[in-house]
């Protein structure tokens, strides 16, 4: 083929995040806001999952740069979003740790399930099917988060950095 492999272009993802890791939550705490930025997350994925069903080089090396800034949203919008609506709301902390927790494992077996999913999406549409899977999934997450999420940001004036009213 093109010169790369498949290794090749995923740590281009990684040097990608890399190198947006550092302007990626000041943006989205005090610009963009949480749920935006997790739609924008949803949204990118979407077209990621698109774009590598696609046998184009310059799809693939652009969906690996764009899943290196969205690796970033995913490992901070979704809990950010989560512990400054759960502090906002009141509810106490010892409840949090039991969502941070239960969320890990809810996390482990999610992808367990994720990976037997592909693997029949594989076995049944072909190399395409697991990003088929993966659109559809994303759309359904990508409703959930337009239709039942309130916007928050990080640290506003007047406020502590957990984002309770100080």
């Amino acid at each position: 083929g093109y010169g790369y492999t498949v290794a090749s272009l995923y740590c281009l993802g990684f040097v990608s995040g890399a190198f947006t890791s550092p302007f990626i939550g000041p943006i989205v705490d005090h610009k963009v806001g949480r749920r935006n930025a997790a739609l924008i997350y949803c949204i990118l994925e979407v077209i990621i999952n698109i774009l590598e069903q696609y046998s184009y080089i310059s799809g693939l090396i652009l969906s690996r740069v764009v899943g290196g800034i969205t690796t970033n949203l995913l490992f901070t919008v979704f809990e950010s979003w989560m512990v400054t609506e759960h502090r906002k709301r009141g509810f106490s902390e010892e409840k949090l740790e039991i969502i941070m927790r239960d969320s890990v494992v809810a996390s482990n077996l999610s992808a367990i399930a994720s990976g037997c999913m592909a693997h029949m999406l594989a076995a049944r549409l072909g190399p395409c099917g697991p990003f088929e899977g993966a659109v559809a999934c994303t759309i359904v997450a990508l409703i959930l988060v337009a239709t039942r999420w309130e916007e928050n940001f990080g640290h506003q004036s007047g406020e502590a950095a957990d984002g309770v009213p100080g």
